[in-house]
Parts: C-alpha cells; structure tokens; sequence
C-alpha cells in the first residue's frame, strides 16, 4: 500500500492490521497527511502525528512515478 492513515475517535485504541506480503522498504513512501491539496477532512482536529509523517512529502512534490516493483518481487 501506499499512502493510508487512519485517526482513532476513541482514546486507548488497539489497531491491528494484515499485510499481504513482506515488508518492502524499498517501495515505502506516503504523503504528507495535512498536505491541504489532498483535502482530507479528519473528523477530529489532529492532535498528533509522527515526525516522521510529518516529514513527507506534499502531493505536488511526489515523483511522477513511483516504484511499486519491489512489492510485487517474489520474497527472497
């Protein structure tokens, strides 16, 4: 994947999810989540986010094309 956030709306949340192959640094990469030309409008005001999220980039500073084919190799 690429790109997905989430918010919780509760305090103490658990969040587990799957992944369908192995992990990929290679093809890791996202979007700044604030990033006001994404336009997304988070239920509740974002009182924290990682400094590493914090450092991604705009949606006008991606590259063009972005390399998926590490995710899609077979595992070594």
């Amino acid at each position: 994947g690429f790109a997905h956030g989430f918010q919780t709306l509760e305090p103490d949340v658990e969040l587990l999810y799957l992944h369908s192959a192995p992990y990929a640094p290679d093809c890791e990469g996202g979007v700044n989540p604030l990033d006001d030309e994404i336009g997304i409008k988070w239920p509740l005001p974002v009182t924290e986010i990682s400094p590493r999220d914090q450092a991604l980039p705009r949606l006008r500073n991606l590259p063009r094309k972005i390399n998926l084919s590490a995710a899609t190799a077979p595992p070594p």
